[in-house]
């Protein structure tokens, strides 16, 4: 059994249900439909919580991150996206737009839409997916002065406290709805249906007063520093299987052994080498889950392939992030498809 044991797995998804994840690689399930990769910047593991609701035409997912996170991808192929910001305790940051954000603020990615997040602990969001034709519609209805270009680039809006308060009374009592096979969204599709039309409008009006009260865009030479730091973790990503050095990342960046460690603890809190370990541990753990089966010595193998060469110290930098040793990760029951 998978340890993440609410997630649903039948054949036959309920249209509302809740899980705790404690895998960070499971938060793939943040938003329906989306290809992110994702990678644990906390140094130890910390459970979060997904709900997802599957209505007539819209889905939405309310995440709530345990850990910090660095999630890298594409929004939904054949959907426009909406986040909200519920929680963050400290500023998170979307490379997407350049921009620093904390509670309130308000997403939009079009269909295929390149995400790049980072998210600090106890982060919580709302994602609302809505297929292309519904969200044109509803668009012309509620924001027909929105650009083509924030349909085609997205953008970022800081939602002031006052009209963000009708979306979150939503949340908030979808939150304490009880689920499960008796709720009267398992079995009533006019409920469903109702729901969907309440979440657009919440939505539509926050983006609404969002666009109407946008700030000026960040500094050239913010957006600088993050194309910088966009150019080290391609080249990080390019180089899977090979071993990188701090140096090559100041080559890569043009910056100094100092000038790429303030990079890395502006934007993600880490240091270039902490970052490095980190995205080395995610690949393990990714290749030891891929495996059939887990014989003896492969762990060492795998770790050494990866760059780990003292596996003492291996096993214990891989327990304090996933909080499991890589023997447990290796002995996990195969037969569940995630």
């Amino acid at each position: 059994m998978h340890p993440d044991t609410n997630w649903p797995v039948a054949t036959k998804v309920p249209h509302a249900f809740r899980a705790r994840i404690s895998d960070p690689d499971r938060l793939v399930e943040a938003i329906r439909g989306a290809d992110v990769t994702p990678c644990q910047l906390s140094h130890s593991p910390r459970t979060s919580e997904l709900s997802r609701f599957v209505l007539p035409t819209v889905c939405l997912d309310l995440a709530r991150m345990g850990p910090s996170m660095l999630f890298t991808g594409t929004s939904p192929q054949e959907h426009y996206t909406l986040i909200f910001v519920l929680d963050c305790p400290v500023n998170g940051y979307s490379f997407n737009f350049s921009l620093e954000h904390g509670d309130g603020w308000l997403a939009l990615f079009p269909p295929g839409a390149v995400l790049d997040e980072r998210t600090p602990e106890n982060y919580g969001n709302a994602s609302l997916t809505i297929p292309v034709a519904r969200f044109l519609a509803a668009a012309n209805i509620y924001c027909p002065n929105l650009p083509e270009t924030v349909l085609e680039c997205g953008t970022g809006l800081r939602i002031f406290p006052s009209d963000q308060s009708e979306l979150r009374r939503l949340v908030a009592e979808l939150n304490a709805l009880p689920l499960g096979p008796d709720s009267p969204l398992e079995n009533n599709a006019c409920a469903r249906r109702s729901l969907e039309d309440d979440l657009l409008t919440a939505f539509f009006l926050v983006l609404r007063a969002g666009w109407e009260n946008r700030e000026p865009r960040p500094s050239r030479q913010t957006a600088g520093r993050q194309l910088r730091l966009r150019q080290v973790r391609d080249y990080i990503a390019s180089r899977q299987g090979e071993i990188v050095r701090i140096e090559d990342l100041c080559a890569t960046s043009g910056l100094s052994c100092r000038g790429l460690e303030n990079l890395f603890h502006d934007f993600l809190g880490l240091s270039p080498h902490q970052f490095l370990r980190h995205h080395r541990l995610h690949h393990v753990r990714k290749t030891l889950r891929q495996r059939p089966c887990v014989r003896p010595g492969d762990i060492k193998q795998v770790a050494l392939d990866h760059g780990f060469w003292h596996l003492g110290r291996f096993s214990g930098y891989y327990r304090n992030l996933f909080g499991e040793s890589p023997s447990q990760t290796g002995s996990v029951e195969r037969t569940i498809q995630d």
